[in-house]
């Protein structure tokens, strides 16, 4: 992984290190357990990191992969695209869904994720195919290629993952806070394919890459996780592991300063983008302790 090597300087991310910072980057292990007893999963997860709320302390519990109704309510009042538009700036969500994506959706087969519900909640319209092949969304996968191949829409351009990464930086130029996610990560996690892990994370290694080649000193880049996984493929769940968020660009330092946990990250988004806050978070000196680790089965309700 050359360029996230790189931006570190040469230091390799390893369990249970320490905060981190170079002439390009600062790296800060960030709690994903947030307070609560057992395992982390996706749906408080997600719902603490894109709404500032701690979603696990207000359930009692982790919940995932979908959110329930009271994450859902959550999210609906406190979504960071919500507060974005409410202080008059532009987010946006580059991911792109296909038509039956959106269909399933509408008869009720299966509901909004957590950030598709997070936008929806800041007013915004989840992309689709047609904004794929205009170069104004991008694929969960980095490339067309599953698009094309998988989902049969041959009229997509078939782009490399150094493309992707320069597109995500375009449609950034657009908006004030632009936020793309990637769940493969997570699936390799699952399926314990030490081959398809380590080509998932070159992937996205290649596409940071292209990211960084149209990164500008005004911009500023966050790489986080809702909880770990892929670090420890000798269990199939979600680990207690501290997850690595990078920063990257203009006021990473300041930023970084305010992040210990997920609850943190919206709050030190806001912050950065003055955007004012009905409680604003107090500074917390990075912390380089790092939970034990102790694997454990997959609670009820946890990620497939």
């Amino acid at each position: 992984m050359p360029h996230l090597t790189g931006l570190l300087a040469g230091r390799k991310l390893i369990l249970n290190g320490g905060p981190l910072d170079t002439g390009q980057a600062t790296l800060v292990p960030t709690d994903a357990t947030l307070g609560v007893a057992g395992l982390p999963q996706s749906a408080t997860g997600q719902t603490t990191i894109f709404t500032g709320v701690n979603a696990a302390q207000e359930l009692g519990f982790h919940w995932g992969p979908h959110p329930n109704e009271p994450l859902r309510q959550i999210i609906s009042r406190a979504s960071i695209f919500r507060k974005l538009g409410e202080a008059g700036r532009r987010g946006a969500f580059a991911n792109a869904y296909p038509e039956r994506y959106f269909a399933e959706v509408e008869r009720g087969k299966r509901g909004l994720s957590v950030t598709g519900l997070a936008a929806r909640a800041g007013g915004l319209r989840l992309r689709d195919h047609d904004d794929l092949r205009q170069g104004q969304a991008l694929s969960a996968f980095f490339t067309n290629r599953g698009w094309r191949d998988v989902l049969g829409y041959r009229d997509l351009p078939d782009i490399t993952l150094r493309q992707g990464g320069q597109i995500l930086v375009a449609l950034a130029r657009q908006h004030d806070f632009t936020l793309f996610e990637h769940y493969y990560t997570d699936i390799c996690g699952h399926h314990q394919d030490w081959t398809q892990a380590v080509q998932t994370l070159e992937s996205l290694d290649e596409f940071l890459g292209g990211v960084l080649e149209g990164f500008g000193d005004d911009m500023l880049l966050i790489i986080t996780s809702d909880h770990g996984n892929i670090e420890d493929l000798t269990v199939r769940g979600h680990t207690l592991s501290r997850v690595p968020t990078l920063l990257v660009g203009k006021r990473r330092r300041e930023v970084a300063e305010r992040v210990t946990s997920l609850a943190d990250l919206t709050p030190a988004i806001l912050h950065a983008l003055k955007v004012a806050q009905t409680s604003d978070p107090p500074h917390r000196p990075l912390d380089s302790g790092t939970p034990g680790f102790e694997p454990q089965p997959l609670e009820p309700g946890g990620d497939t």
